[in-house]
Formats: structure tokens, sequence, C-alpha cells
């Protein structure tokens, strides 16, 4: 990747308000007798980000005198004397040299800095508050973790906060409104900067991007045909496939979706398949069936004509198409459907169970085969929602669990609760269509265990059979 910055021929000093006197940005003070020294001048590129400040702050303060920790009404109650060495300590850098994080010691907490971004650092993040380099002096603050100039609020409270310099004159009469506007004025400076690193990133990455589409498209590259390669030969309900689409130009050279080549170059039918499907575990959100180069076979609908058929066209040559034909494999001899039994973790904070289900079963033809086989759907009555619909063949064990969930313990989660029970299992109505010759389904609606020594196992639930024509 080229360089994202173009190097300053020189370097200059740095912002005015950086090169005051603390004492004197603060509105005054006096000089501390026991501390003398003044910080040295410390030279940065306009906008320079964190790398080149810390540098900058350590050559110019190989020692500084004090460490001010702000406590209350505006004075500063504590000193500390460190060297460089003694103050940043476990100093890890990247393979430019630049110091990436460090350690430093009791008055911050003993807390790790870690840079905010590694490419382009605005502060330094610890495990307790932020570390701003700013000219001559470095900013610690719990009040303020962030970049943008026009957050430094004027409700901060001023505990916590400390400042690290050479300059003794700090020591008295010093007005937070100055930290603040050191504070603002830094990250206002270095903020030109970081627009101009986000734009030329941008700049590089749709620059690479535009040479990478140039290789991989088909658009005016003559396609002839295509292939369509798939990782399964059989598909069950409930299963992912993922496939490659490989263009074949006039030439005779190849390009495929999987070496660099678009998929959005397609049109993808999945003849059979819903265009998206419930998931009831993963968060009860719908998802698309079809998502990138992978495509799932959903649990919660029933696949039409037995049968998958993946159509492909390309956009730009309509007539190179490709068509194949997966079947479904409803060859399972057991299936255990056990996402809606109840869940409980045991320490009182999540309880989920299934109270009420509809579970319908028809006989239905293969409709390709012509063989028997068993249709199955199982709604929830609460939501009305069809959350299994599926076929398998009338030999099948098929095992429903609606179990309830765990009870709860009230001293591990903090809960008011006093419930420690398990939940009742899941009541449950089956319906058979008097087409079904035989079935084999078990259901399991056992009361969800108890947790702690007075709580109870929740209720059996109820089961009904009936026999009566479905709907559908």
């Amino acid at each position: 990747m080229k360089n994202l910055f173009i190097a300053l021929i020189s370097t200059v000093s740095i912002h005015p308000v950086f090169a005051q006197g603390l004492g004197e940005l603060f509105g005054g003070g006096k000089k501390d007798k026991g501390n003398k020294e003044t910080a040295q001048s410390v030279t940065v590129s306009p906008g320079a980000n964190q790398y080149e400040r810390i540098d900058a702050f350590m050559k110019a303060n190989p020692k500084f005198w004090n460490f001010y920790y702000y406590a209350a009404v505006e004075k500063y109650e504590k000193e500390y004397s460190y060297t460089t060495e003694s103050f940043f300590t476990n100093i890890q850098r990247n393979d430019k040299n630049q110091i990436t994080s460090f350690e430093a010691p009791g008055p911050m907490y003993s807390s790790k800095f870690v840079v905010d971004n590694p490419d382009f650092p605005r502060y330094y993040k610890g495990d307790y508050g932020s570390l701003y380099f700013v000219g001559s002096y470095a900013l610690w603050t719990r009040s303020y973790s962030g970049t943008d100039p026009k957050n430094v609020s004027p409700s901060w409270s001023l505990k916590d906060t400390h400042i690290l310099t050479s300059d003794g004159s700090v020591a008295k009469g010093l007005k937070f409104e100055g930290f603040k506007k050191l504070l603002a004025d830094y990250l206002a400076d270095v903020d030109v900067t970081y627009q101009k690193y986000q734009n030329d990133l941008k700049a590089e990455k749709e620059r690479i991007e535009k040479e990478k589409r140039a290789k991989g498209t088909t658009e005016g590259k003559n396609v002839t045909s295509l292939k369509l390669n798939i990782d399964k030969t059989k598909l069950k309900q409930g299963e992912f496939a993922t496939f490659e689409i490989i263009a074949v130009l006039k030439d005779g050279t190849e390009i495929s979706t999987k070496n660099g080549g678009y998929l959005d170059e397609y049109t993808i039918e999945l003849v059979g398949l819903p265009e998206k499907y419930f998931s009831y575990t993963n968060f009860m959100m719908d998802y698309l069936v079809l998502a990138g180069n992978k495509f799932h076979v959903p649990m919660d609908k029933a696949v039409e004509g037995d049968q998958v058929v993946i159509n492909v066209t390309n956009k730009f040559y309509p007539n190179a198409k490709v068509t194949k034909t997966i079947p479904i494999d409803y060859s399972a001899t057991f299936i255990k459907l056990d996402e809606f039994k109840g869940y409980g973790d045991g320490a009182g904070c999540i309880q989920r169970y299934m109270a009420n289900n509809r579970i319908e079963l028809k006989q239905v033809k293969h409709a390709v085969t012509k063989e028997d086989l068993l249709e199955m759907k199982w709604m929830d009555l609460e939501s009305g929602r069809i959350l299994i619909n599926i076929r398998f063949k009338p030999s099948a064990a098929v095992t429903v669990d609606v179990t309830g969930a765990r009870g709860f313990l009230n001293a591990q989660c903090g809960s008011v609760r006093k419930d420690k029970s398990g939940t009742p299992g899941g009541n449950v109505t089956l319906v058979v269509d008097p087409s079904v010759k035989s079935y084999n389904i078990s259901v399991l609606n056992d009361g969800g265990a108890g947790a702690g020594n007075l709580s109870f196992a929740g209720p059996k639930g109820q089961f009904t059979k009936l026999v009566e024509k479905v709907s559908w």
C-alpha cells in the first residue's frame, strides 16, 4: 500500500497554546521552590499524532520533577518525581519503532495504556483513564475519553486529573478551564490531520478495489459459459451449502468467485427455497436464505418440490447460464427437535421455555421419487409462528423436547425475585391427519429442574392427541 502521508520537509514548534507555561495558561501561579526546572521546548509536525508526540515528550523531559494530582477545590495536593525510565515501563513498539503501549505507576492506578488506533493514535487508552501527550505536557483524566474537541465538557469533575510536566510553575493557582482548553485545542489540531488520513485511507481503499475489480470482473471479457460447483450432492433441512461460480471466457481462461470473481455480477435463483427463514435459537430473527456464497435449507419451511434448483445467469452476458438440481435427503432415522426446550442458566438471569405448542402431522408423497413421507408443522400458539416445518420417513424416530426451564438462584444474579423453581413443561397438542398410517414421535415435556435447597421442579406439561384432518 502506498504511504498515506507525505512527510513534512521541516518540523515546526507546536501550536502556540502548547508552548505556554501552565501557570500562565491556567491563570498564573507561584513557582514551586522545590521544582525549578521548566518544560523543555517540544517540536512536532503540525497535527502530529501520539506516536510523534510521546517521543518528543520523552526526549524533552528525561526527568520531570512533578506529577500533579488534582484532588478537589482547584488545588493540587500530591506531587511525585519520576524519570522517563521509571515512569514509562514495559514499553511495546511496532515494526516502525513507534510506542503502541506502556505501563504507568500507581498515581494513575497502575494502568496499562494502549493506542486508541494503531494506524493513527490520538490518545493512549488506559485501564482507568486516558492519557494525551500535548506538547510539553501529558494530560490524564478519568472525566473524558475520546477525540471530539466539542465533547470536552464544562461540566467535568475536577477529581482524578493529572498533569505530567517538568515545569514547576504549575503548582499553585491552576484553573481547570485551562486544562480543558489545552486538551480541546490539541484535539482540534490533530483532527485536521486525522481527517486527511481518513480521506487518504478511503482513496487508497477505493484504488485497491478498483484494481481488484478490473482483474476479477467479467464485464467486457466475452463470457461464453458458466460452471457451478456446490459442496454437497444432497441437501438436508437445517444445513448450509457453499457454492462457487466459474465464468469461462472465449479464450478459455476462467474467472472464479472463489478466487477474485464477484458474486454481484450474477443473478442467482434458488427454486424451492423461500427468501428468508426464522431462527428461534439465534436471537429469534429472520435471516436471508441466500447470503454471499452460501445458502441455507430452512427448518421452518418445507422445500417445495423436494429439491433445490439453482439457476445462475451472468448479468453482462445473459446467454451465459448454468442450472444445477440437488435433491433433499430425507433418510434420517433419528431426529431430535430440542431447539425449543426450556433454558435456564441456573443463576436466575435467563429463563426461556415453550408454553403452548400445536404439532400437526400429515402423510405426503415425495415430489420426485413418490415415496411416502410425513410432513410436520410445529406452531407456537403464543406467537402464532410456525417454528418447524420438516419432512421425514414414517419410520424415523422423532423426539420433540419442550422440557421446562431450570430454576434460578437469586443470590447469583442479584434478582429480587424469590421464585427459584423450574418452569412448567410445554403443553403439546399433537394433531394427526387421518392420512397418516404410522409414525414414531415422542414428546419430552417434564418441568424444569429446581435450583437451590428450597426450590422445586416445574410441573409436567399437558399432552393431547387428536385425530382430525389438518387444514393444509
